[in-house]
């Protein structure tokens, strides 16, 4: 039997996940609150910079290839709009050239990155990386 981690948030963080997949995104957000994050969650990045609006955040994770408005220009408005904001980004699915365009996002400040799949270990380790570094 596989047991899922039960991480602990050591740091208090509210989260906002971006992904267009539903259930990928229900998953990371119930994951995350069960480590004692607050988490928000959206469908693509317009959703996304409508709720960034109406809710401070400390922690956006995105994925990169979405419809509507995709994490590239997701990443792209946030770098303007709260430029100390920390970023995960994250891409897979079966795309096999993805490392250049992880790597890439990195130069816009995306702090990691998570290569899908991803275990829930993995983005546990991640996300307390990320928050506990400054920007």
């Amino acid at each position: 039997m596989h047991l899922l981690p039960q991480p602990v948030a050591l740091l208090p963080c509210d989260i906002l996940i971006v992904d267009d997949d539903p259930t990928l995104r229900s998953a990371l957000t119930d994951f995350l609150k069960r480590c004692g994050y607050t988490v928000q969650s959206a469908k693509d990045g317009r959703a996304a910079i409508k709720m960034l609006g109406q809710h401070r955040v400390q922690l956006v994770i995105t994925d990169l290839f979405m419809p509507e408005v995709d994490g590239f220009e997701l990443i792209l408005h946030l770098r303007k709009a709260a430029p100390t904001l920390k970023i995960l980004a994250m891409s897979g699915d079966g795309l096999s050239d993805l490392d250049p365009f992880l790597t890439g996002v990195r130069q816009l400040g995306v702090l990691h990155t998570l290569t899908k799949p991803f275990s829930l270990a993995e983005l546990a380790d991640v996300v307390r990386k990320t928050i506990g570094e400054a920007h």
